[in-house]
């Protein structure tokens, strides 16, 4: 393993990425490229986590079948336990010991390594096929084949073991472990009637196969149709004949590979192909049916069910010819059905003499359709109890032999070529020794504040609270992942989802159960480790060999972070540096009305700058900065370099404060929930602009009620916005009630009420929460409209519609309907997203203010945007009537458009 280069040459990282595209293609997942990374500390073996086996060629099988020999534990110790070259007889075939010496060595190596992934080549060069010639890797050949070549060289290992021990213990492991024993039968007649019975009693059993065909089946359809087949039979008088050939099990090996023959020659294309049709199989299945024991009521058995499948068959035809009638997308009872409502929706409207024949022809055909629909849920019903009793047609047999679902290995891709890997429940992880925290923590542990983007990008800040509860070790995956160099975490619904078929070109290929005692105990036990290594490994060379490769990628982990520190130091002044003086300058140029952007929405530094946190926004930064750049905290490198260059340059005092400043949920979740409150508010008045833009008056006012409420929970003046929510929600209704005023003419003057009684009702709802004197100057504006009766228009309906908006502004907030406040935005802790908040409510308020120019400037306060570069000369070209005109794209102005004053759906397009 050549930790230096990472195992890999140039042309193999190629490969690997080809392997990956082709895969990805074939509807598998892709490798990680971090595994390929010129970075070490990317291959780092992460704890409790098996290892991976790097492909050297087209061999994802072959990693998928050492992977799952390694994980079996009587074999994976008779290898481990393999003695040293100088124990064993001088005339040991050289090519078997070098075999064995190479498997031993890459299971200790995929134990004691302290890589993520192992290179499995040297093991591959050293394996020969029968004739004592190099294995073709990379073939493609059949992985039955391959497995059997394989097992037979483990064999002849294990025998030199068994010769030197004098034992058969161990030659018997891979006996007993992948080999049983069968009774075969050939039953058939002469063609004078006489039977014909052949017994062979010496079958031997390795691993089966499972036919698939276009119909999905489960796994004991596919073994009846493998155990059970019809052939062309010589018997001894020579006559040919087609007979019945069974297989019945007298001992099964306790590990039960299943190989799905899922490649079929097609006769048209002259190719093969691969069929993905569902093979459905369970976690836990009992074989004694296959039994020579169970042989006659099996048998018996077969025939009732192949019988009920007839029937099923034919259930299937008949509910079918009803519910799709002669081929119609449409049932026969529902065409009955049908024409009945059509001839009823007749009577009366035809002439009196043809009712009659109406009500015959109604008569006749409700006859037949509660015949039909009487055979209909007659069928359904047979059809049930005939799919139950094929169901549970071998209930009443033993369930001695049982075993349990091990690994499963998976193929993606087409009939010759495409992608394996394996999927397998193969122990518990080992529990984490509990760290000790750094003597400046609280008890609570905690992370450095994270806004959602998992240290991808610098300078940005944390908006959730500190969390003040310990964390918690996920229980062990009851599945591991094994895809090359990759080693995942997976579950049983990925599992089936990839291996049962029928969606994708991603299906099962072998499946392996093991004996269910002997899978209890695996599930019971951890991974391997050292110490079961330390006692089993016979040869201390390769103890050796792996130790030194462990302590050179050690030493190379050690030099590359070194090397990199030294960067990293630099970039974390330079970083703290900066991100302090951008938080300064955001607060300086944050005003409390925040109608420019302002950078406080997205940085919490420039936050607690504007609200005179500065100790605290040193100490984020300092986490944050750090974190992102060495992947871990602080609190971690005490001690190290990195630790002492800071606190060379900054100050021990300093130093310890941040690491403290990390774990004191008290000094910072105060300060997180403030930022959270000051964020929302961002969001509700952004969520009001956009709503107003919509023409969804009631919601904007909504949400200006709610920011405001939220701005109160804000204590500190800088960063409060009441003002300016004030401000707005009086422009919002001076908008409103311009546009009535323009509306009050005889083609628009309910348009116009409406608008006015949106104000009323609005005013009344929001006003007394907001600004109670607001309120009463819009019931004097309205008052004051109605008592002077001078008439925007001559239209008498419009001021018998004023005492309705009169009435409105002049009750009760209880008494008005209380208007549903929308959801907040589906805001992630995502800088991108509070940019855009920001940016919004800019853009939003300076199209505002190009509109309605005269009410903007007379409602809102100051600190606005700067005007234009021609301001003075727009201004006094622009009167009040063309700047509505100007806003008819952006605001509620739209004669088009009618106000939505009712309380529908919430719409966040711009958010």
């Amino acid at each position: 393993m050549d930790v230096d280069s990472g195992g890999l040459s140039s042309d193999e990282v190629a490969m690997q990425r080809a392997l990956e595209a082709s895969m990805s293609e074939a509807g598998g997942e892709a490798m990680s490229t971090v595994a390929l990374s010129s970075n070490p500390n990317f291959r780092k073996r992460d704890d409790g986590v098996p290892v991976g086996l790097k492909n050297v060629g087209n061999t994802c099988y072959l990693n998928s079948l050492l992977q799952t020999y390694f994980f079996i534990p009587q074999l994976r110790r008779s290898i481990l336990s393999f003695p040293p070259t100088d124990k064993l007889n001088k005339d040991a075939k050289t090519s078997t010991v070098e075999f064995m010496r190479e498997l031993q060595k890459l299971f200790a190596a995929m134990i004691l390594s302290n890589q993520k992934w192992v290179d499995p080549s040297p093991l591959l060069k050293k394996l020969l096929d029968n004739s004592g010639q190099p294995v073709n890797i990379g073939s493609q050949e059949d992985v039955g084949e391959f497995n059997e070549l394989f097992l037979t060289r483990i064999t002849e290992g294990l025998n030199l073991t068994s010769t030197l021990s004098q034992s058969k213990n161990t030659a018997d492991v891979l006996k007993n472990l992948f080999q049983g024993s069968a009774v075969e039968y050939i039953n058939g007649a002469h063609p004078d009637g006489s039977p014909v019975e052949v017994c062979n009693d010496n079958v031997v059993v390795a691993h089966m196969i499972l036919p698939v065909n276009e119909e999905p089946q489960d796994i004991h359809t596919s073994l009846d149709r493998s155990l059970v087949d019809s052939i062309e039979y010589t018997t001894e008088k020579g006559d040919r004949i087609t007979a019945e050939k069974s297989r019945w099990f007298k001992r099964l090996p306790s590990v039960l590979m299943m190989q799905e023959n899922r490649v079929q020659f097609h006769q048209e294309s002259l190719t093969y192909r691969k069929l993905t049709t569902p093979l459905r199989f369970e976690t836990e299945i009992t074989m004694d049916r296959y039994f020579v024991e169970s042989r006659e009521n099996t048998t018996h058995t077969r025939k009732v069910v192949a019988q009920r499948r007839m029937e099923l068959a034919k259930l299937t035809r008949d509910i079918s010819a009803i519910r799709q009638y002669k081929g119609k997308s449409h049932g026969l009872d529902q065409a009955l059905e049908s024409t009945i409502e059509y001839l009823r929706d007749k009577i009366g409207n035809d002439a009196a003499d043809d009712n009659s024949k109406i009500t015959a022809a109604i008569d006749l055909l409700s006859k037949y359709y509660a015949v039909e629909t009487d055979r209909l849920r007659k069928l359904e019903g047979e059809e049930g109890e005939c799919q139950g009793k094929i169901a549970n047609a071998y209930d009443k047999f033993p369930k001695e032999v049982a075993y349990s679902l091990f690994a499963v290995w998976v193929h993606a891709g087409v009939a010759g070529s495409g992608h394996y890997w394996a999927y397998m429940r193969c122990g518990k992880r080992r529990p984490k020794p509990v760290e000790e925290k750094p003597a400046t923590a609280a008890a609570a542990t905690a992370s450095t504040p994270s806004d959602g983007t998992d240290g991808k990008d610098k300078g940005k800040e944390a908006l959730d609270p500190v969390k003040d509860t310990p964390a918690v070790e996920q229980p062990p995956a009851e599945w591991f992942k094994f895809n090359d160099l990759r080693v995942t975490d997976a579950n049983e619904l990925e599992v089936m989802q990839q291996a049962v078929g029928g969606d994708g070109m991603s299906t099962g290929y072998f499946l392996i159960y093991l004996e269910k005692g002997m899978y209890e105990r695996l599930s019971e036990s951890y991974l391997p480790d050292g110490e079961e290594t330390a006692q089993l490994l016979t040869s201390e060379q390769i103890k050796k060999e792996i130790e030194d490769e462990n302590t050179k990628f050690t030493e190379t982990l050690e030099k590359f972070n070194k090397s990199q520190n030294e960067d990293k130091i630099s970039q974390f002044f330079k970083a703290y540096e900066n991100q302090q003086a951008a938080a300064k300058s955001m607060a300086d140029d944050a005003v409390k009305t925040a109608q420019e952007q302002d950078g406080r929405i997205k940085s919490l530094y420039a936050f607690l700058s504007s609200i005179g946190h500065e100790g605290p926004m040193m100490m984020e930064i300092m986490n944050r900065e750090y974190s992102y750049l060495f992947q871990r905290g602080l609190e971690v490198d005490i001690g190290t370099s990195p630790h002492q260059k800071i606190e060379e340059r900054m100050g021990a005092a300093l130093l310890e404060n941040a690491i403290s400043y990390k774990f004191d949920a008290e000094a910072s979740k105060p300060l997180y929930n403030e930022y959270r409150n000051f964020r929302q508010v961002a969001q509700y008045y952004n969520a009001a602009l956009n709503f107003f833009a919509e023409n969804k008056f009631d919601q904007a006012f909504a949400c200006l009620e709610r920011a405001f409420a939220l701005d109160q929970a804000v204590p500190y003046a800088p960063a409060q916005r009441r003002v300016q929510i004030v401000s707005t929600t009086n422009f919002f209704f001076q908008i409103l009630f311009s546009e009535a005023q323009q509306k009050a003419n005889p083609q628009s003057y309910k348009e116009s009420l409406q608008l006015l009684h949106v104000i009323a009702q609005n005013a009344i709802a929001v006003l007394p929460k907001i600004n109670p004197p607001m309120l009463t100057s819009w019931r004097d504006k309205f008052s004051h409209m109605f008592n002077s009766r001078t008439p925007p228009v001559p239209v008498e309906d419009f001021w018998r519609g004023m005492p309705r908006c009169l009435e409105a502004i002049y009750s009760i907030p209880g008494n008005v309907a209380t208007m549903r406040a929308p959801q907040l935005p589906d805001l992630k802790e995502d800088d991108e997203k509070w940019a855009a908040v920001s940016s919004n409510i800019t853009a939003k308020l300076h199209q505002l203010r190009d509109a309605y120019r005269p009410i903007y400037i007379a409602t809102m306060p100051a600190g606005a945007p700067p005007q234009p570069a021609n301001s003075t000369a727009a201004a006094a070209a622009a009167g009040t009537a063309a700047a509505v005109g100007t806003a008819a794209a952006v605001s509620p102005a739209n004669p088009a458009s009618k106000p939505d004053d009712k309380d529908g759906d919430v719409s966040m397009s711009d958010v």
